[in-house]
């Protein structure tokens, strides 16, 4: 669990503004009031999905401008971005980010899986 705390308005109260302190499961995306992991309490409340995917590719300039260019488009904020590519010119791009449901994500992923030298995209943990 994590704390945090936020500010509501009682205009049925004079006008005065309260503290409410809530408490947030990250991993389970739980919301308890009595929390300091806004985003996450929030964004589990609101069915915002942290996704982590790895693209595999041929190596080539401007394959990170071309990836990030789709992010871009759909306004969505990479987190986190790592690459590395081997002896063999193969790339392997790590990516973390927020995203608004299932449906999103798969379009995303399909999106990323047209761009040109991409091998493959898959979801799963960033390396």
């Amino acid at each position: 669990m994590r704390k945090m705390s936020g500010f509501r308005d009682h205009s049925g109260f004079n006008g005065r503004i309260q503290l409410l302190v809530f408490l947030c499961d990250k991993r389970s995306g739980s919301f308890f009031f009595s929390g300091n992991n806004i985003d996450a309490c929030i964004g589990r409340f609101y069915g915002i999905i942290n996704a982590d995917i790895q693209v595999f590719a041929n190596n080539r300039t401007g394959l990170l401008v071309d990836l990030s260019k789709v992010f871009t488009e759909r306004k969505i904020d990479m987190r986190t971005i790592n690459s590395r590519t081997n002896k063999q010119e193969k790339a392997t791009i790590s990516i973390s980010f927020e995203i608004g449901s299932k449906e999103e994500l798969a379009s995303l992923i399909e999106k990323l899986r047209q761009i040109e030298s991409v091998l493959d995209v898959e979801r799963g943990t960033p390396g």
